[in-house]
């Protein structure tokens, strides 16, 4: 069942909002570039209400040196990310209250071409993350990842990176 399908061909209307950094639409995708004050990087979020399912993207490292997908699960101070740079994928906890240092829990090298699109496809079945971009995988297990995902935050640093076709399947 589909639950979200997001063309990003333009700036999406609410309940998608960007709290930081500078979007632009253009060529049918969402690229988004992360400014000077920006402390986190160029943020585009999304609610989303998923278990066990899939989430879909097309990517594209312009300029951006790598992209983060913080996924909020449960309580919104609870999340995990994927981390997609030119050269690796990595899957990680981020810290939980009190806590200093990111739980690292899968790394994967990988080679990424400047300004080419990439199919990114996570799929989660209850404590499992598996993340693919084109044809490499990484996979990572937490308990953390067979909670509700209630949150999605597109996350850019450095230059330009481009989104779209963004489909949540459960």
């Amino acid at each position: 069942k589909v639950v979200l399908n997001e063309t990003l061909a333009q700036l999406p209307t609410k309940p998608w909002i960007t709290p930081s950094g500078k979007w632009l639409a253009r060529d049918g995708a969402l690229w988004g570039a992360e400014l000077p004050t920006d402390k986190n990087g160029a943020a585009l979020r999304t609610p989303c209400a998923v278990g066990d399912g899939t989430i879909d993207f097309q990517l594209n490292l312009d300029g951006a040196n790598r992209i983060s997908l913080r996924v909020e699960a449960g309580d919104p101070a609870q999340t995990f990310r994927v981390v997609i740079s030119r050269t690796a994928i990595e899957i990680a906890r981020n810290p939980a209250r009190g806590e200093t240092q990111p739980e690292q829990l899968a790394r994967k090298p990988l080679t990424l071409e400047k300004g080419r699109w990439y199919p990114v496809r996570l799929t989660f079945a209850g404590n499992t993350l598996t993340a693919q971009v084109n044809d490499t995988t990484a996979r990572a297990t937490h308990t953390v990842f067979a909670q509700q995902k209630s949150a999605l935050n597109f996350l850019v640093f450095g230059d330009t990176a481009g989104f779209k076709q963004v489909a949540i399947r459960r």
